[in-house]
Formats: C-alpha cells, sequence, structure tokens
C-alpha cells in the first residue's frame, strides 16, 4: 500500500489486486 499516496484512487485497486 506504499503506492497509495503516489498513485491516485482509482489505480489502487490494481495494485492492491482488487
Amino acid at each position: 500500500m506504499g503506492g497509495m499516496t503516489s498513485l491516485p484512487f482509482r489505480q489502487i485497486p490494481q495494485m492492491m489486486g482488487r
């Protein structure tokens, strides 16, 4: 969840695997 602050909430789901 480190990219959370780097990427917008729209791209977070892709990094989290959701």
